[in-house]
Order: C-alpha cells, then structure tokens, then sequence
C-alpha cells in the first residue's frame, strides 16, 4: 500500500466512535475546523519556522455556518 494509502488509514483510526456518539464526534470535529478556518494559524506556524513575523492573506472564505453544518468534512 502506497503512503496515501497509510495515510489515510491512520486518519481514519484516529476518528473511531461508538455510533451512538457519531454525531456528537461530527460536530466537534466541525468546531475545530471551522475555529481553524476563523483563525491566523497559517501565519503562527510560518514565523515559528523561519523565526520573524510572516503575514499571509486569506484567499476566499467558508462561512462558519457552512462548516458547522457540512455532514462529511471527516471524509
């Protein structure tokens, strides 16, 4: 198997539920990227790496709501 293929997999372990709490698991996995996308995360770990502030700008913008309410962002 190829390292998408393990890649993969392993995403996929980290994610593993009793299906009673499947939705519970969704929306706080929607929670983190949708705080994700509100954040300047890209912009922290690019002037960690070379050790002085960077500036990045966003292009486009996914509306909280949209992710909040996506039924698959784990797919």
């Amino acid at each position: 198997m190829g390292v998408k293929g393990e890649l993969t997999t392993r995403l996929t372990f980290g994610f593993r539920c009793h299906p009673n709490y499947g939705n519970d698991l969704r929306l706080q996995y929607n929670t983190i990227m949708a705080d994700i996308n509100d954040s300047t995360i890209l912009e922290y770990i690019a002037s960690q790496l070379v050790g002085k502030s960077i500036s990045a700008k966003k292009i486009g913008k996914i509306p909280r709501e949209v992710i909040m309410n996506g039924n698959y962002l784990l797919s």
